[in-house]
């Protein structure tokens, strides 16, 4: 974009995600005729992130700001026509957002490999763990676990130890 300064890179479902199945269900994102792989928590895509990078050293080259935007939660549903029921695509997110060993430990492998991969950009100035939580029924970003894994994150995050962590509510 020319004259930007800024960008919220969106590194989830909708847009960038690194975490991709390679056989989505057709009725998943019908909105990609090709067949675009589906959302899968915890398996990287090693071609989506590829792409990622070549954005990112990009971004890095011309001095943009980056905000990484981890994760979506508004998206939406689907009508699945095998059933004819609309099913939520949101569920593989709420994959990181269950309080359990499990989930936690889903989350911090994501956080790691977006830190280990990406952290080294120097006009990356702020990660963003969701977008529009807001629509998220019965998710608190407000617990213990979430201002642990901050913590956690924050001392991962070698490469410029003043970088924000953020969230989107809307």
């Amino acid at each position: 974009a020319a004259g930007a300064t800024a960008v919220r890179f969106r590194a989830d479902s909708h847009y960038m995600s690194i975490e991709l199945n390679e056989n989505p269900p057709s009725w998943v994102i019908a909105d990609y005729p090709a067949g675009v792989p589906g959302f899968k928590p915890g398996q990287y895509h090693a071609k989506m992130a590829f792409i990622i990078d070549t954005v990112v050293n990009k971004l890095a080259a011309n001095n943009i700001a980056v905000q990484w935007c981890t994760w979506n939660m508004n998206s939406g549903s689907k009508r699945n026509p095998n059933t004819n029921q609309h099913e939520p695509i949101r569920k593989h997110y709420l994959s990181y957002m269950r309080d359990d060993s499990w989930s936690e430990a889903l989350t911090k492998r994501r956080l790691r490999y977006q830190v280990a991969r990406w952290g080294w950009c120097p006009s990356l100035y702020a990660w963003e763990y969701f977008n529009e939580t807001s629509a998220a029924e019965g998710v608190d970003l407000a617990t213990q676990r979430w201002t642990d894994i901050t913590s956690w994150l924050d001392a991962l995050d070698q490469h410029h130890p003043a970088r924000l962590i953020t969230n989107s509510r809307d």
